[in-house]
């Protein structure tokens, strides 16, 4: 792309000329805007940090939304729930809770969205997104949702935006335990427990989490005629169960000297039904679900107070999946899938601050192993460099980002990704910014070899493409805070599978895309703990291919509009809130030919301080009892009860 090379030309001589001139000094940064527990709460002074988080997703102009999780709030949520309440983001639902979900932001499919737990990637190179309901949002800290390709900073697959999960590392100072306790509709149970601790220097603490449910709802049967409502039935749910278990750990050496030191490990399993569609159920079929992750981190700064120095990382993914349908349910052979990953990743880099800004330089490489009996225990390898530069060209006004990285993979080429963005300050709350970037995603292992059933891979695939723009306004006060964005996204080289001969399918780099739209997110403090909050997204996803059979077609699982709002009294010892999402009917296939209708979803629910020690709190999900359909032929759940108990000490 034209633009991506001069955008990296800019990048090379501002990153070059800074260097040069790196000194010891201060380091301001911007406005933070963060959420709580799903409601936005926001600073109204500059945030001053000493150091930058090398995996943040905190950069200085990007658009960015960090949700903070109350630890103490007794409610039950999952993590596709909160995620569906934030602008620009847009959630599949494949079936309910622990089933199958996944993301998209601003139009982008699920696996050009990047998902990262404490900085390792979820997303594997055997192909798809990441579900998201086998991530547990239990000792979860914060999520951070980054807006926009951003390749620049993490490399392949951040082409539609990044969503990193940050575990909680609570500063003790004694030991502490928590505990809760849910239970709902559907024989629905949840429950977790969890301890803190400190010696010394040394800080340390884990959590378990175990959850479990039938999934038995009732729905509305259409029998497969969508227009045709003379033979809809009442049915219930059958083969949804799921059951699941997870454990996060963490611990952080907290000396006074140079060396800091912290790692995370976490580890999940899940066993579960798969349903299959309502015209075609499948009574058999199973899913098993592993995961472990373990990562650890160091900085050597040059002293305490100093933001100079090294910083590195080494990280480890381990995947499992195993399915199973023995009676050919789902596809009309039995099936039996025995499929392992494993990712390891590594990074050293050095930051730096001068006069007038912070800049870094990093490497990174990681390996990729795929064993699965459909292929052949295909390999990959990565190397990486980055560097960031971030320049107050104006003091205290105007901020120049810069970030250009280097990638080679092996069996698919190098690529070169940049980003450059200005923040503009106009005065005390009110600032602009705006940013320009490139994005790649490589083909995955399915998509280059996965030769089974009706599918064929293709290993002259070539890595997607993408372009994203961004510009937006933020205005904070006392009681009031809004942001108002405006968004384009340009892939090109999408892979998209097509008929081949028979009924046999191959993938092609065949595929266009532009997204753009308008985001618009905001609180209002009405009075004393009365808060209205909301976000709306609205989208325009259109197909660019050549065919003239979808050219111009709107993208499947785009919605046109999105609105979320949340009323609330939040009070020292009482919350009532109230909760409205509307989504558009958006198109299933590709042609256009099949279109779910609106939706509109309540929540309903109170939480109660006890004391210090004990929360409770009482919740009602869809409220009205609405018939929802994320994908078609998976309903999901009509009004359902749940009944939270939390302790903590």
């Amino acid at each position: 792309m034209d633009i991506q090379r001069l955008v990296a030309a800019v990048i090379l001589a501002t990153v070059s000329a800074q260097v040069l001139r790196a000194q010891d000094a201060r380091n301001s940064f911007p406005i933070e805007f963060e959420t709580q527990s799903g409601r936005p709460v926001y600073s109204t002074t500059v945030v001053v940090k000493e150091r930058v988080d090398p995996h943040s997703l905190d950069e200085l102009p990007a658009f960015v939304t960090v949700i903070r999780l109350d630890p103490e709030e007794p409610r039950f949520q999952t993590l596709p729930e909160i995620l569906s309440r934030s602008v620009g983001v847009s959630i599949r639902d494949f079936g309910g809770l622990g089933k199958l979900s996944t993301v998209s932001i601003r139009g982008a499919s699920a696996n050009q969205v990047l998902v990262l737990l404490n900085g390792v990637r979820l997303n594997t190179a055997s192909g798809s997104g990441v579900d998201l309901s086998t991530v547990s949002l239990a000792n979860i800290e914060k999520i951070e949702i980054l807006r926009g390709a951003d390749s620049a900073v993490f490399g392949d697959g951040a082409m539609g935006g990044v969503i990193n999960l940050v575990s909680r590392e609570s500063r003790v100072t004694r030991p502490r335990f928590n505990a809760a306790l849910t239970c709902g509709s559907f024989n629905t149970l949840a429950s977790s427990a969890g301890f803190d601790h400190r010696l010394a220097d040394l800080e340390y603490g884990f959590n378990g989490h175990y959850q479990r449910s039938n999934g038995d709802f009732d729905f509305t049967n259409n029998n497969g005629t969508e227009l045709y409502s003379g033979d809809d039935y009442a049915d219930v749910r059958t083969n949804n169960d799921f059951d699941s278990l997870s454990g996060k750990g963490w611990w952080r050496l907290a000396g006074s000297g140079k060396w800091k030191f912290n790692g995370t490990m976490e580890a999940f399993r899940s066993e579960k039904g798969i349903p299959g569609i309502i015209t075609f159920p499948s009574a058999h079929a199973r899913q098993a679900d592993r995961r472990m992750s373990a990562n650890i981190r160091f900085e050597r700064n040059r002293s305490p107070d100093q933001s100079n120095g090294l910083f590195g990382e080494i990280g480890i993914l381990r995947t499992g999946l195993d399915f199973s349908d023995p009676m050919g349910e789902q596809t009309g052979v039995p099936v039996f899938t025995h499929q392992r990953s494993l990712m390891l990743e590594t990074g050293l880099g050095y930051r730096f601050t001068h006069s007038r800004g912070t800049g870094s330089v990093s490497v990174n490489w990681s390996h990729q192993k795929l064993t699965d009996h459909d292929f052949e225990s295909p390999e990959r390898g990565q190397f990486g460099v980055t560097g960031k530069h971030d320049w107050e060209i104006l003091r205290n006004s105007v901020w120049l980002t810069s970030i250009l990285r280097y990638d080679d993979i092996s069996h698919v080429g190098d690529r070169l990704s940049p980003k450059i963005g200005v923040l503009w300050f106009f005065s005390p709350g009110l600032s602009f910014k705006t940013n320009v970037g490139g994005a790649f995603r490589a083909p995955s292992f399915n998509e280059l070899y996965l030769n089974t059933g009706f599918i064929s891979g293709n290993p002259d695939l070539e890595p997607e493409t993408g372009c994203s723009y961004d510009a937006g306004i933020s205005i904070e006060k006392r009681r009031f805070r809004f942001e108002i964005s405006a968004f384009q996204n340009v892939m090109d080289n999408l892979i998209r599978y097509e008929l081949v001969s028979g009924f046999r399918y191959q993938p092609y780099n065949i595929g266009k895309s532009r997204s753009r739209g308008l985001e618009l997110d905001g609180k209002l403090n009405l009075w004393k703990a009365f808060n209205l909050s909301g976000s709306y997204t609205r989208l325009d996803a259109v197909d660019r291919s050549d065919d003239r059979n979808y050219r111009n077609k709107r993208i499947p699982g785009c919605p046109e509009h999105d609105f979320s709002s949340r009323l609330a009294w939040d009070g020292e010892e009482l919350t009532v809130f109230g909760e409205w999402r509307y989504v558009s009917g958006n198109y299933l296939t590709r042609a256009n030919s099949l279109e779910l209708e609106d939706r509109n979803t309540v929540n309903a629910g109170a939480g109660y301080r006890w004391n210090d020690f004990v929360q409770i709190g009482f919740e009602i999900k869809n409220l009205t009892d609405s018939e929802i359909v994320d994908v078609a032929g998976f309903p999901l759940p009509g009004r359902s009860f749940y009944v939270s108990l939390r302790f903590s000490r």
